[in-house]
């Protein structure tokens, strides 16, 4: 995506987010000989010790970060593990003319629920039925859901607001919470899948998304009314020869749809024998830490860190890096 300042040799590499699993990233560039400037607003962020150069900036301010671009020569940017920084960085790329796997525009299909759920029904892709329930019309909205539901903001990351709730009454009483974690006056709600739960991680090479790993979500109940929390994600999943197909062609779709060329994929999905394959979401980065399940279980011959690097400097390396990978 970038090149090489004028008469210099050696790329010149944003990383946003300097936290510890930025760590190994900033070291792989080194190894390729890459000048690192880290950037964010932990001043004692690890992966700043180890970088070339280091900004404090908060990350939303994408004018300054894109200055710091402009100023320090660079040609690249690289973030993961979260989709804040995956928006953000897509955000300061546009504005310093940087290249970036996807553009603010398409990486927000990825981000927003409601424009993802459209993306799903143009698609065809099955998915828990889900309804956009406003305060005023609570009851109303929920009518065609059937309990337990999935509680969940328009637009936030992480788990903020997901709750499991069985009444109307029960999500009623929550709404405010929910809508607290996201703009506008709606949550979405979706019915509960309780089938096996799955997430799948690819790298889009060419337009086409290469399955890194599927890897089951083992889940845990201890809190009432929160879903069951995943405490323990084992890779390879037992079911990979099951759900592999159905998977691969869901997330080619997507692939296609967001128009991505080159990239990180992501998945959460569910699968029972009766209800097949439904999905959960999609994901423009990369899930954080269970990255290293794909080093581990490759005997160090696949690294997230290497393909980041790849999708910014060097397209055919990653594929040639995929070409033979199998699930």
């Amino acid at each position: 995506m970038g090149d090489a300042m004028p008469g210099s040799t050696q790329h010149r590499l944003l990383v946003l987010g300097s936290m510890d699993e930025f760590v190994p990233l900033v070291d792989k560039a080194h190894e390729r000989g890459i000048h690192v400037v880290a950037c964010d607003g932990y001043p004692d962020g690890p992966a700043k010790q180890v970088a070339d150069a280091r900004y404090d900036v908060d990350i939303h301010d994408y004018d300054s970060v894109a200055d710091i671009c402009r100023s320090e020569g660079i040609d690249g940017i690289v973030t993961a593990y979260s989709d804040v920084l995956a928006e953000c960085a897509a955000e300061i790329a546009e504005r310093a003319g940087l290249g970036f796997y996807l553009t603010p525009e398409r990486l927000a299909t990825l981000r927003d629920k409601t424009l993802m759920k459209r993306m799903f029904d143009e698609l065809g892709v099955p998915y828990p039925k889900t309804a956009v329930v406003k305060s005023e019309s609570l009851a109303a909205d929920l009518s065609p859901l059937r309990f337990p539901v999935v509680t969940k903001p328009v637009n936030a990351w992480g788990s903020h607001g997901v709750f499991l709730l069985d009444s109307v009454d029960e999500v009623a009483e929550r709404f405010n919470e929910v809508a607290s974690y996201s703009e506008g006056d709606a949550i979405l709600v979706e019915e509960y899948n309780d089938g096996y739960e799955f997430n799948m991680m690819t790298w889009v090479v060419d337009g086409e998304p290469v399955v890194l790993e599927i890897a089951d979500r083992e889940k845990s109940v201890e809190i009432p009314h929160v879903t069951p929390h995943v405490s323990r994600i084992v890779y390879p999943s037992a079911l990979t020869d099951i759900v592999l197909s159905d998977a691969s062609d869901i997330i080619s779709r997507v692939a296609r749809y967001v128009g991505m060329e080159n990239g990180p994929l992501c998945m959460q999905f569910f699968w029972s024998p009766e209800r097949g394959v439904q999905i959960c979401e999609c994901a423009g980065r990369v899930f954080g830490y269970e990255h290293e399940l794909l080093e581990l279980a490759t005997d160090g011959r696949l690294s997230i860190e290497d393909l980041l690097l790849d999708c910014t400097y060097d397209h055919a390396g990653a594929r040639a890096r995929l070409a033979a990978h199998d699930p």
